[in-house]
């Protein structure tokens, strides 16, 4: 007979695998893990004791896949913190202030919106994950050590010293030095990155709309920012 804490954590790794490679839905995910438990319950009844020096038994099993995915300790960890909803200032999820005191500039106001609905709940959160944690956990996707030594090892595209196709021929990529002025792109593991900025206006076409000078900054900055990894 299996030791069933053993079966338990493969049970946990599979339910967890099913749920965030196959996109089988939290509902049927925490089913399978009921009909799991009732057939562990089974086991465990014919066995007649539970196993010993094991951290996965039986009473660990999780009934939802959220718990197995803490469990397994793969889920990112997330920052998660109050956002105003006109102006878009960053709250601690704690604060007991109700209103936003952003002020654009010197010469406008405060922002004043209302930052909780009547219920105490916030009007908007903003949420972020750790970039280490999201790098090593991008790193360990299959494959990725392949391309970014491809990437290394690629030979420029240029047919002239004027032409260039991609990123990875240019000037700046090419002579970008590390501390020990080695050339930095050159070395294994090394990583560049691209940082896009998309500035839009809310309101629309200025032209046929509001006149933008009149509104307080906090009016019409906005602006959308992706992070790329431009080795792959």
């Amino acid at each position: 007979m299996p030791d069933l804490g053993q079966l338990c954590f493969a049970i946990t790794l599979l339910i967890a695998y099913l749920y965030s490679n196959n996109g089988i839905s939290r509902e049927v995910t925490n089913g399978i893990l009921t009909i799991f438990s009732v057939i562990l319950t089974i086991l465990q009844s014919i066995v007649g004791h539970e196993p010993q020096k094991s951290s996965h038994s039986l009473s660990t099993i999780p009934h939802d896949v959220r718990s197995a995915l803490k469990m397994l300790e793969v889920l990112p960890t997330v920052y998660r913190s109050i956002c105003c909803p006109q102006c878009y200032s960053q709250y601690d999820m704690n604060i007991e202030e109700r209103h936003c005191q952003q002020s654009s500039t010197e010469h406008h106001g405060i922002c004043g919106a209302t930052l909780h609905r009547p219920d105490g709940r916030p009007h908007k959160i903003f949420t972020t994950q750790s970039f280490t944690q999201w790098l090593h956990s991008f790193a360990s996707r299959c494959g990725y050590m392949e391309l970014l030594e491809s990437c290394r090892t690629r030979q420029t595209g240029r047919s002239s010293p004027d032409t260039m196709k991609d990123v990875w021929d240019s000037r700046i990529w090419q002579e970008m030095k590390d501390e020990t002025g080695q050339p930095f792109m050159a070395s294994t593991g090394s990583l560049g990155f691209t940082l896009f900025v998309d500035w839009f206006n809310p309101l629309g076409n200025k032209a046929a709309g509001k006149d933008m000078l009149t509104l307080p900054t906090y009016d019409y900055v906005h602006a959308i920012f992706m992070l790329t990894v431009s080795n792959l």
